[in-house]
This record gives structure tokens, sequence and C-alpha cells, in this order.
């Protein structure tokens, strides 16, 4: 994505990174991760997607190392609520009552899989069902309810710059540091 008067950051988006390996959490799932990238084969669903962040060079548009995390800590926070608190998903055959809805982006798609190890910590991403949005709203064939939002298809990508331009207000007012580094613990 090209915003005027944005200036990227170089940041890495290797998990492995001696700025993100004392994580414990992150060092936890990517080697997690790349024990079940061994075992994916190219005829699955989103194969050639990467399971977590893992490329040198960070540009625009792709999960960071961090966004993993925040992904990771809200999959573990909403475990509790539905799991632990609410009772809502008993853990038993939870790979058959989760339909996981990604886009073609390898963020989403990263994003998915580190929420959903922070829901399920043995995790196998091959045993998700996993379905391609057809557009932002998240849509798939297998929606069982009316997918329109008259306020939403204003905004063909909400992540693009004309949706900054159209409501400034949901821009947030962070500085740049405080942004890259404001993080739950």
């Amino acid at each position: 994505h090209n915003v005027p008067g944005y200036h990227h950051i170089k940041l890495s988006c290797k998990t492995d990174d001696a700025e993100f390996s004392s994580i414990p959490s992150l060092k936890k799932f990517t080697e997690h991760m790349k024990n079940k990238s061994i075992k994916r084969t190219k005829t699955q669903s989103f194969s050639k997607f990467e399971l977590f962040p893992n490329t040198t060079k960070c540009t625009p548009a792709l999960l960071t190392p961090r966004g993993a995390l925040q992904q990771i800590k809200l999959g573990q926070f909403l475990k509790k609520r539905y799991q632990e608190k609410w009772k809502l998903l008993p853990p038993e055959n939870l790979y058959n009552k989760i339909d996981v809805i990604t886009t073609t982006k390898t963020r989403t798609y990263q994003s998915a899989i580190a929420f959903m190890y922070g829901f399920i910590p043995e995790l196998d991403p091959s045993k998700l069902s996993i379905s391609l949005a057809t557009d932002n709203r998240m849509c798939t064939k297998k929606t069982k309810f009316p997918c329109s939002c008259p306020t939403l298809t204003q905004y063909p990508d909400v992540t693009s710059y004309s949706f900054h331009q159209k409501a400034p207000e949901f821009v947030g007012k962070k500085d740049l540091h405080a942004a890259r580094t404001d993080i739950a613990d």
C-alpha cells in the first residue's frame, strides 16, 4: 500500500530475530509452525503461504512478528472466554466446530494461523477448515447469513488509503514509534 506522506520503517519479518526470539510465546509458536511447515504438501490449500512471518525484509502489507504475537495473545484471551469462562466451545473436536476465513493476502492467512495457535495451542493447521473470503467482509460460500453491509460497501478496501481519506476518525493518532512498540504483554 502506498500512502502519501508515509515513510516505511525498515523492519525484519523474521520471528527468530534477536528482538523476538526472547519472547517465549512467539518462540514456541515459531518452533511449532516450523515443524508443521515440514509436513505440509503442495496440494493443501494455502500451501504457498508461510505459516508465520519469516522474511528478512518486512515490506508493507506483510504481517510482522509483533502482529503475529498480538494474534496469539488474542487467541489465548478468547480461548479463556469462550472455552473456560463461558463453556461455549468444549475442547473436544474443536477442528470440526471452527471455520477459519481468510483472504488471498499472506498477512490475513498468517494472522488466522497465529490466532488459532493461541486458541488451540497444539494447532495442526492441516486440520483446520479454511475458506477463502470473496471480499473484505469475509464472505464465503459457507456463510449462512446475508453477507451485506451497506455502510461497509462504501469502502472497497477497508485497509486502503481511500478508507483513511474517507474516514479519518478511524486513523490512529499515536506516533509511529509508540505504535510499533505498543503491544500487550
